[in-house]
């Protein structure tokens, strides 16, 4: 082997290690930021089992609390009996329709701003959804409760609720 190849082949080797390393510290960052994100979600889906459990407490006509992601997939909930009107594929097919139309509206924000609650009222059931960053905090209720008042205690808890637990994240 000649002087100029056992060169290049050392050039290569001692390339190949530096990439080695920065792909196994890339690698070993990467774990950092999942093992903080699985702890973040931890920490998160309990404040939202907190939320829709408090939401489901605050009235016995109340049927539903459930956090939905962008699909429509239940994520955590809270329900009565009652809530079992619909099958699974029914009720699946349901919120995927409230995600996607909460998606859809996220691009008017630009222009009247963030919503903070829709309500969609039919003859038997009221639906409140409460966007929530990507998810989507969403309520079923009887008919005879007042909704307006019952959408904006709910907004209002939400609000305390991500406050005290951005107070929680800051203190550490």
């Amino acid at each position: 082997m000649n002087k100029k190849s056992k060169s290049r082949i050392e050039r290569r080797k001692t390339s190949m290690d530096c990439h080695n390393g920065l792909v196994s510290s890339t690698i070993a960052h990467d774990n950092s930021i999942n093992s903080i994100k699985q702890r973040t979600e931890l920490i998160q889906t309990d404040m939202l089992e907190s939320i829709c459990n408090e939401i489901i407490n605050l009235d016995h006509k109340i049927i539903f609390a459930g956090i939905i992601d962008f699909k429509g997939t239940v994520l955590v909930q809270n329900k009565k009996i009652q809530w079992e009107i619909l099958d699974p594929k029914e009720q699946e097919i349901l919120l995927a329709q409230i995600a996607l139309g909460n998606r859809m509206k996220k691009a008017y924000d630009k222009y009247f701003g963030a919503i903070n609650f829709t309500i969609s009222y039919s003859d038997k059931l009221v639906s409140i959804d409460f966007p929530i960053s990507e998810e989507i905090l969403s309520v079923f209720v009887q008919k005879d409760l007042n909704v307006f008042q019952l959408a904006f205690l709910i907004s209002n808890l939400i609000k305390i609720k991500f406050n005290q637990s951005e107070m929680k994240h800051n203190a550490k």
